[in-house]
């Protein structure tokens, strides 16, 4: 099947989607989702999604010091995309992209955050320039080799590398189907083969042992599911998407996800199955009882990512397919 990138019709951005016979581009693979995902949760939890999303505050500054950047910055739209586009480029041009300190408004430092930022930003603006994706593709894949030339599976104890590992790869892959370079698209691909290698019988991604924190361990899996599953969106992976479906099931069986986060990671792979729903509702319901006010920062960037798979894993209009 010939593929191309451009707007998508179901969701809007550029995606790197199959060409059908009529050249109307779609994101996902009809046949692979009817087996995988419960329309009438997906559809529900799309609604619910655009709610809080369309309702959701919106910082536009950012107290930002010297060499620190605020990984909010990828909830922005408007003039604030603007902005963040300019200090992306900026800090390719200073030589800081790789050392850059981002963190988000508590001042907490997490390895995914960079990737996390970089991966929104190339989702919501359209006029991105390629030298600059490009630019950034090459620092991130650079943090990647380790992970992808160690074989085997990922042991709990590295957790926080394998988490941060999910969203390098899938930022640069999301470049990669930018640009059309494959070399990008293959190097986050081989993240993913080695998660999904990994994956144990009970759909645990981490191999725990006796000295192992599980709570450190399940967040660690939830914010690597949450990537897969948008890996497995972009890149048309239905091995990737049944692996996150598997772990969605060991979190809503096996797990206290709440003990771990009040950030929505992983929403969207529990969010598209009835028997994984009560998961996702306590998700939430943990990041709307952590900011009454309203959901803002990272959990709305969580949201709308998981709003952007929702919406190409749900059922379509027959005359758009």
């Amino acid at each position: 099947m010939k593929r191309g990138h451009g707007s998508c019709n179901r969701c809007s951005v550029n995606c790197w989607v199959p060409l059908n016979p009529n050249k109307t581009r779609v994101c996902y693979d009809v046949q692979m989702m009817s087996t995988l995902v419960h329309p009438d949760t997906c559809l529900r939890y799309v609604a619910l999604l655009e709610q809080l999303c369309n309702s959701a505050r919106r910082d536009t500054s950012f107290n930002e010091p010297a060499g620190q950047l605020r990984v909010e910055r990828g909830a922005v739209n408007g003039d604030g995309l603007v902005h963040t586009r300019s200090k992306l480029v900026d800090l390719l041009h200073t030589g800081a992209a790789a050392t850059v300190d981002v963190v988000d408004a508590s001042d907490h430092r997490r390895g995914m955050y960079r990737p996390l930022l970089v991966y929104r930003w190339l989702c919501t603006d359209t006029h991105a320039p390629h030298g600059a994706i490009h630019a950034w593709a090459d620092v991130l894949t650079s943090d990647l080799q380790s992970f992808i030339n160690t074989p085997g599976p990922v042991p709990a104890e590295q957790g926080a590398v394998a988490s941060t590992a999910a969203w390098l790869g899938l930022a640069v892959t999301r470049a990669g189907m930018l640009l059309g370079l494959d070399a990008f698209v293959l190097a986050g691909r081989r993240v993913f083969d080695r998660l999904v290698q990994s994956q144990r019988a009970d759909g645990s991604l981490l191999h725990a042992g006796r000295s192992d924190n599980p709570e450190t361990q399940w967040f660690h899996e939830l914010v690597i599911m949450h990537a897969m599953t948008s890996y497995a969106v972009i890149a048309r992976d239905d091995a990737a998407l049944a692996c996150a479906m598997r772990n969605a099931s060991f979190h809503q069986n096996e797990t206290q996800p709440d003990h771990a986060t009040t950030q929505p990671w992983g929403v969207a792979a529990a969010g598209c199955r009835a028997d994984t729903i009560p998961l996702a509702d306590q998700l939430l319901h943990s990041a709307a009882v952590q900011q009454p006010g309203g959901i803002g920062g990272v959990s709305l960037m969580l949201l709308d990512d998981a709003l952007y798979c929702l919406t190409a894993l749900s059922p379509r209009d027959p005359q758009r397919v």
